[in-house]
C-alpha cells in the first residue's frame, strides 16, 4: 500500500503532512473537470519496484475503490476518462466540475492508499490485505494471518531514511484496558492506554507518556427528529446541564478539554483556519437549562423532577459502550449531573457490537428514544463524519458533502446551501466562509452534543530505546496513521546498557544489517474480539497503530453511527452506501 493518502494527512492546524503523501503535485484545471497527480520521484514499494501512476489509476478505478459495491462517493460515474500522461502523472477527466476531488481521493474509508497495481488487478476491491503485503512506509507486514494475536512487521529496505529499528512485533489484544499491563509487564515498548492508567504508568521508570491533546471527542448521540430531542432548548438545556469539567476530571483524569466553546467539532485550543470564534457558546449552568426547559413547557414539582407538558416525568435511556472504561465512567457522572435539572438517567450498559445490533433492531426503542454516549478518536471521522454522521461536519478541513441531520429543517436548508458552496470551490478563504456559517448552525441546533475533547495518551518505553519523539510532534495522526518519523528516529540502545531488561521483555531476535545498529520494537494494539480484518480490501497496512487493530475497532464503532439513522430515507440511503 501507498504512504498514507494520495496528498497527505491532514494535521491539526489544518495543513496537509507531505511526508505521508504519495504525491509530490495536485494540479487542476480552471473549472475543476481535469485533475493531475504526480508520484513523488524515487518513490518505490518495499519489493524495490517503482510506484508508478498506473498503481494510482489503477487502485482508483473500476477495478478497485471504484468498483460499484464500494464507491461510497459515487466517484467512478464522475471519471469520463483516467490515462498516465507519463510513467510518474495520472491524469483523471471527469464528467463534471468537482473542486472536492482530490480531498475525496484521501477520504480513509473511500481510498487513502494505492495499491500496486498487480494487486489491484488480482484481487479486486475485496483484497483481503494479509499475508505479506507492499507498501512505500517504513515498515511493512510479513506472514500475517487472520485471527493471528501477534504481528511481524520488518523493515522496508527502501524507505528512506532507513529506519535503525528492523522489526516490529504487534501484540493484539481486545481491550485498551490491557495495554498498560503490557507496558508494566515489560512486554511491550509501546501502546495507547486508559487515561485511568496513566498514574501507573508515569510511577514507572522508563515508562513515560505522551498526551496528543484532544484527539479523541466525546458526544451525545440521539435522534433529534423525535420529542423532545427535536426541540432546541431541550438540546440547549442539556449541555447547559452536564458539568463537562467534571466529566473530563472524572472521566479522563483531566486529560482532554472542555467542548462548550467548540460545539462544531473544531477544538478552540487548536486555533486552526476553520475555528469559528463567532459560534455560541455554553457553559455548566442548571437555572439557564432549568429556564429553557419551562419555556417549552416543562415543570418542575417539588422534589425536583422534571415534567414534560403532559405531566409525565423525563427519563432518558443512556446507552454506554462497556469497551471503553471513560465511557462508562462518564455515564454516571451524566446521571448525577442531570438529576441536578429533574431528569432521570437509566444507563444501559452494552458492547459496541450489541449497540449496533440493538439499534438495527431498534431494541428498546433504542432508534428512537435512545441516547448514545461514545468516545471516539479522530480519525474516526474520516468518511464518516463528512459523508454520513450526524451534523457537526465540519473536523480539520472542510468536508465532503453528503448526509446530515440538522434539525429543525430551516435549519438543514441552510447547512445544506453552504454545504454545497463549499464543494464547489477550493479557495481557503470561501472554504473558512462556509465552514464557519456550518459551525454557527451546529453549535446553535446541537444535532449532536460534544461533551469533551479527550486527549490520546500514548505510553512508551526508555528501557531499550532512545530517540522517541516530543510534543509538539504526534505518534498518531488522526488515531490510525503512525507518524512516521516516531520510529525512523528510534535507537536501540546498547546490548550492555539493556541487558537488565532482557528476562522481563519478550523479543524476536532479529538479524542486523552492516553498518547499522538493529533492534526490534515490541507495540501493543487493541483488536476486536472477531479478529478479521473488515477493510473491504482498503485495510492501512502502515498504520501501525496497529496496522488492521485500531482499524478494526474505528469500523465497528463506524457502523454504529451509521446504523443510528434519523430517519427512513436517510436510513435507506446510508443502508446503500454500506452494501
Amino acid at each position: 500500500m501507498s504512504y498514507y493518502g494520495v496528498q497527505g494527512v491532514e494535521m491539526p492546524n489544518g495543513t496537509v503532512n507531505p511526508l505521508t503523501s504519495a504525491t509530490d503535485w495536485i494540479t487542476h484545471n480552471a473549472n475543476y473537470s481535469t485533475w493531475m497527480f504526480n508520484i513523488k520521484p524515487g518513490l518505490k514499494w518495499s519489493n524495490g519496484m517503482n510506484v508508478t501512476a498506473n498503481d494510482l489509476l489503477t487502485s482508483f478505478s473500476p477495478a478497485f475503490y471504484f468498483n460499484s459495491t464500494y464507491d461510497v462517493l459515487g466517484m467512478g460515474p464522475e471519471v469520463k476518462t483516467e490515462y498516465a500522461l507519463n510513467s510518474s502523472t495520472a491524469v483523471f477527466v471527469l464528467n463534471q466540475s468537482d473542486a472536492r476531488w482530490a480531498d475525496k481521493m484521501s477520504v480513509p474509508a473511500v481510498g487513502f492508499g494505492i495499491f500496486p497495481a498487480q494487486i489491484a488487478k488480482q484481487y479486486g476491491p475485496a483484497y483481503p490485505n494479509l499475508g505479506t503485503d507492499i507498501v512505500t512506509g517504513p515498515f511493512y507486514v510479513s506472514n500475517y494471518t487472520a485471527g493471528q494475536f501477534t504481528m511481524t512487521m520488518l523493515r522496508n529496505p527502501y524507505y528512506k531514511p532507513l529506519p535503525k529499528v528492523c522489526e516490529i512485533d504487534v501484540n493484539f489484544v481486545e481491550s485498551l484496558s490491557q495495554t498498560a499491563q503490557t507496558l508494566l509487564s515489560g512486554s511491550s515498548d509501546w501502546a495507547m492506554i486508559e487515561p485511568s492508567n496513566a498514574n501507573a504508568i508515569l510511577k514507572t521508570p522508563n515508562l513515560h507518556i505522551l498526551a496528543e491533546p484532544s484527539m479523541e471527542t466525546t458526544t451525545l448521540e440521539y435522534n433529534n427528529t423525535v420529542y423532545p430531542f427535536n426541540m432546541t432548548q431541550f438540546r440547549q438545556a442539556l449541555v447547559y446541564g452536564i458539568n463537562q469539567s467534571e466529566l473530563v476530571q472524572t472521566a479522563f483524569d483531566g486529560y482532554g478539554y472542555t467542548a462548550y466553546d467548540s460545539m462544531a467539532v473544531v477544538p478552540s485550543h487548536w486555533n486552526n483556519t476553520w475555528y469559528n470564534p463567532n459560534i455560541k457558546k455554553y457553559n455548566y449552568n442548571t437555572s439557564e437549562a432549568i429556564s429553557l426547559l419551562k419555556s417549552i413547557g416543562f415543570t418542575q414539582d417539588s422534589s425536583g423532577t422534571l415534567h414534560y407538558p403532559n405531566g409525565t416525568a423525563v427519563s432518558i435511556n443512556l446507552w454506554a459502550p462497556t469497551d471503553t472504561t471513560v465511557d462508562t465512567i462518564g455515564a454516571q457522572v451524566l446521571k448525577g449531573d442531570l438529576a441536578k435539572i429533574g431528569i432521570a438517567v437509566n444507563i444501559q450498559s452494552a458492547s459496541t457490537t450489541d449497540i449496533i445490533g440493538d439499534l438495527a433492531s431498534n431494541v428498546n426503542n433504542i432508534a428512537r428514544t435512545g441516547v448514545i454516549l461514545f468516545t471516539y478518536q479522530a480519525d474516526d471521522f474520516g468518511f464518516f463524519l463528512d459523508d454520513v454522521l450526524t451534523a457537526p461536519a465540519v473536523y480539520w478541513i472542510a468536508p465532503i458533502s453528503g448526509y446530515t441531520w440538522e434539525w429543525p429543517p430551516s435549519a438543514q436548508s441552510q447547512y445544506q446551501s453552504n454545504i454545497t458552496a463549499l464543494d464547489q470551490t477550493d479557495n481557503i478563504s470561501q472554504m473558512q466562509k462556509y465552514v464557519w456559517n456550518i459551525e454557527a448552525i451546529n453549535a446553535q441546533y446541537l444535532p449532536s452534543i460534544v461533551l469533551a475533547y479527550p486527549d490520546e495518551l500514548f505510553a512508551y518505553s526508555t528501557a531499550r530505546f532512545t530517540g522517541w519523539i516530543q510534543p509538539p510532534e504526534m505518534f498518531v495522526y488522526g488515531s490510525t496513521t503512525l507518524n512516521p518519523y516516531s520510529l525512523t528516529s528510534l535507537v536501540p540502545l546498547s546490548s550492555s546498557s539493556s541487558s537488565t531488561n532482557t528476562t522481563a521483555v519478550q523479543t524476536t531476535s532479529t538479524g542486523t544489517q552492516t553498518g547499522t545498529n538493529t533492534g526490534t520494537i515490541t507495540t501493543t494494539g487493541v483488536v476486536s474480539t472477531s479478529n478479521t480484518n473488515t477493510s473491504g480490501g482498503s485495510a492501512n497496512n502502515n498504520d501501525l497503530l496497529i496496522a488492521g487493530v485500531v482499524i478494526a475497532i474505528v469500523l465497528i464503532a463506524s457502523v454504529g453511527y451509521v446504523a443510528f439513522r434519523r430517519s427512513a430515507s436517510r436510513r435507506a440511503a446510508a443502508e446503500e452506501e454500506e452494501e
